[in-house]
């Protein structure tokens, strides 16, 4: 891995590139790969606590595609229960 791009998107819910890669190292759930919505890569999921902890939202969704030698994070929000119920 060379680089992470934490994008606009990503960023959309409050969260940052720290909660995400925090996020990730310290995932409770995950990698999961999910389907893709588009006709790029399939993404991954990580489920895991933001880098700041945070009573009402324990853990953060963090979706990821690898571009290359590049770590994409695109998608970064409270869990939702759906994504929660994939790993149970």
């Amino acid at each position: 891995m060379q680089g992470i791009e934490f994008t606009t998107s990503a960023a959309r819910h409050g969260y940052t590139e720290q909660d995400a890669i925090h996020a990730m190292l310290n995932r409770r759930y995950g990698p999961l790969t999910a389907a893709s919505r588009t006709s790029g890569p399939a993404p991954d999921l990580y489920i895991g606590p933001p880098a700041t902890p945070d009573a009402l939202v324990p853990l953060i969704e963090v979706m990821v595609v690898k571009q290359g030698r590049t770590l994409v994070i695109f998608h970064v929000q409270a869990a939702q229960q759906r994504n929660l119920d994939l790993f149970t």
